[in-house]
């Protein structure tokens, strides 16, 4: 009973608050800064919805995620892997309307925090906004969704820049709800896949939940070029978590 109402306040809370606000319907230039290759999968519906409102898109990957594992079974690591990874994600990025090609900063994958690359990476943005003003910047929030300290790592950094050098009014940290992980555990479940997403935020966190409904086809899409990084069973498992997760969360910082 417990956990049907949670899923109940969850999608009685999605169906209450996932119209886009005006602000973010006006918004022109939109600045994605992420970890790792896939990471766009958290968003991957906003993208294709920004995408068809011919916003201006720059995705940014720090990492080009050469020290993960090659789920292909190809063998593929290190710079190799890094390689095909960066092919994955534009082409996942096509899939979802996105027009600029990302920019890769290839800093060490797992070293974010280690190395610390933070004077680096706000030089890399601020030569990045020196070109142009981005009206929205959007990177994780403050448990990475996955706990990935990467993932951590890259979302402070991000927010720093944006809070000592911006002046536009809203950062978008991408969350996902105790509610929908939630969600996607019984979906896992059902799958027998030992997924689960290890650092979801409080229901209450989420500020903004925009519809993707419309764009599940795109999301499920880009999510299988990344054949490195997701095999069939996991595409299968996101196939159905998209048909029945109708929402991308955010939280929402503001001046």
């Amino acid at each position: 009973m417990f956990k049907f109402l949670i899923f109940l306040l969850y999608f009685m809370s999605a169906c209450c608050f996932s119209a886009e606000p005006q602000w973010l319907k006006n918004t022109q230039s939109v600045l994605v800064v992420l970890a790792h290759p896939d990471d766009e999968t958290w968003l991957s519906g906003s993208l294709a919805l920004f995408s068809q409102q011919k916003k201006h898109i720059q995705v940014i990957y720090a990492t080009s995620g050469g020290a993960g594992k090659d789920r292909s079974g190809r063998g593929l690591s290190g710079a190799n892997l890094a390689k095909v990874r960066e092919q994955e994600s534009i082409a996942a990025l096509k899939k979802l309307g996105v027009k600029l090609p990302p920019i890769f900063w290839r800093l060490d994958d797992k070293q974010l925090e280690a190395v610390d690359y933070a004077k680096q990476i706000e030089q890399q943005l601020k030569s990045l906004s020196d070109k142009r003003h981005y009206e929205l910047f959007i990177s994780f929030g403050k448990t990475g969704i996955t706990g990935h300290l990467d993932h951590i790592f890259i979302g402070e950094q991000t927010l720093n820049y944006w809070r000592d050098h911006q002046n536009s009014p809203y950062f978008l940290q991408v969350q996902v709800s105790d509610a929908r992980a939630n969600h996607a555990q019984k979906v896992a479940e059902k799958f027998k896949h030992p997924y689960r997403i290890y650092q979801p935020v409080a229901n209450e966190l989420v500020q903004l939940r925009i519809d993707v409904k419309a764009f599940q086809p795109q999301r499920v899409a880009a999510f299988n070029q990344y054949a490195t990084q997701f095999p069939l069973s996991l595409q299968s498992l996101w196939k159905v978590f998209t048909q029945e997760s109708s929402v991308e969360e955010f939280s929402v910082v503001k001046r």
